[in-house]
């Protein structure tokens, strides 16, 4: 009984969002938001500067 309620268990978490996983590209997504917004009117998200 045990090693079944273990699988479900472990299905269940498995299907869950971990955000742990995510934490880099979380913290890359909100320092180029915020520099997307600072720097709105110099450029920033031209595709020149952005495929430099």
């Amino acid at each position: 009984m045990t090693s079944a309620n273990t699988g479900t268990e472990m299905g269940s978490s498995a299907s869950r969002f971990n955000l742990q996983q995510y934490v880099v590209y979380l913290g890359f997504l909100a320092i180029f938001l915020f520099f997307a917004f600072m720097l709105r009117d110099s450029g920033f998200l031209t595709v020149r500067n952005l495929s430099n």
